[in-house]
């Protein structure tokens, strides 16, 4: 079976299952990591958009030959500009004349040395700094967005939460967001991914250690944190005004506001991601402009096919949707 829900006006690119070896979801989403065959790209266009409590956002925008939209790129956690499949879906929406803006989020990437603070789930004003310099600079050209894993909860806080960005932008696509930001917790601190547990721990703590003018108080009480939730607890809330982790995660979730959208928007997500149950997409009461669609297998921002394997079916789906809203555009102008 292609699709467990397919929510969409259109016939999407099937999802043929999961490609040999990468069978389940744990080996759907380490794919990337274990084999890292990006694509090749070029640098792009170095961008920086300044933000609030004088930070800088950094990104790199790449013109497409004939460009007819524009497309920021939204990294996850622990991600940057350069994760792989960042990298994918620049590649192959260039090669579709869509002009990409691979977005570094605030303090990571090459933009840790000019940010003192860090992304977080709620800070969706960093994106809405994006697209509002994205539609300066080609005021022309529609603006459509596409974000992954917690990017997807940063876009999706966004267009729920900041009604006066969506003249401004297009369309959204988001795979695996965590918008139900309780439970999403709840699911990744299980035993069974204590190996993923220990690796953002150590990637987050990493990145807050690096940044400009770090507090020793705050690199102090770092050290004795061992999960993300404590992390968040000593780091992330207090840095976004909530109290504690738990406040954080309830004042950061969008599941109940998804009826506001005002932006096209398509969730995409896998029956089998091992973070992020699938359960709150099943939930999920699409409307004119929110469309879902939940794959049979598929892991965590993986969806290695046997076709599209070397190509990554994401970045074919999310250039499908780019096309197809281009299209009711173009019928209206």
């Amino acid at each position: 079976m292609t699709f467990l829900r397919h929510d969409v006006p259109y016939d999407a690119l099937p999802f043929l299952g999961e490609s040999w070896p990468w069978k389940g979801g744990d080996l759907q989403t380490l794919r990337n990591v274990i084999l890292k065959h990006d694509p090749a790209l070029e640098t792009g266009t170095r961008w920086e958009i300044d933000v609030t409590e004088g930070d800088k956002l950094v990104g790199f925008y790449h013109e497409a030959a004939q460009p007819v939209a524009m497309l920021a790129i939204i990294h996850g956690l622990a991600g940057d500009s350069d994760s792989s499949y960042i990298k994918q879906l620049t590649h192959h929406a260039v090669a579709h004349n869509i002009s990409v803006f691979r977005v570094n989020l605030r303090g990571a990437g090459v933009g840790r040395p000019l940010a003192k603070g860090a992304y977080h789930a709620g800070r969706s004003d960093d994106l809405e700094a994006v697209v509002t310099a994205m539609t300066q600079a080609y005021p022309d050209r529609p603006c459509f967005m596409t974000a992954f894993s917690l990017g997807g909860a940063m876009a999706l806080n966004l267009v729920t939460r900041h009604q006066a960005i969506t003249s401004h932008l297009a369309g959204l696509v988001t795979f695996c967001a965590p918008f139900d930001m309780v439970a999403c917790a709840a699911r990744f601190h299980r035993w069974r991914n204590t190996p993923y547990i220990r690796h953002f721990t150590s990637s987050l703590k990493a990145q807050a250690k690096a940044a400009p003018c770090a507090d020793p108080a705050m690199l102090a009480r770092l050290e004795r944190v061992t999960t993300v939730r404590e992390f968040d607890d000593v780091f992330t809330a207090p840095a976004a005004g909530y109290a504690n982790a738990d406040a954080y995660y309830k004042g950061t979730s969008t599941h109940q506001l998804l009826h506001h959208l005002r932006v096209p928007t398509l969730l995409v997500h896998s029956d089998n991601d091992p973070w992020i149950g699938v359960e709150a997409y099943q939930k999920v009461q699409c409307h004119e402009k929110l469309h879902c669609l939940i794959t049979k297998g598929g892991g965590h921002v993986g969806f290695h096919d046997s076709e599209t394997r070397n190509r990554c079916w994401q970045s074919h789906i999310a250039v499908q949707f780019i096309t197809h809203q281009l299209m009711g555009l173009n019928r209206k102008g």
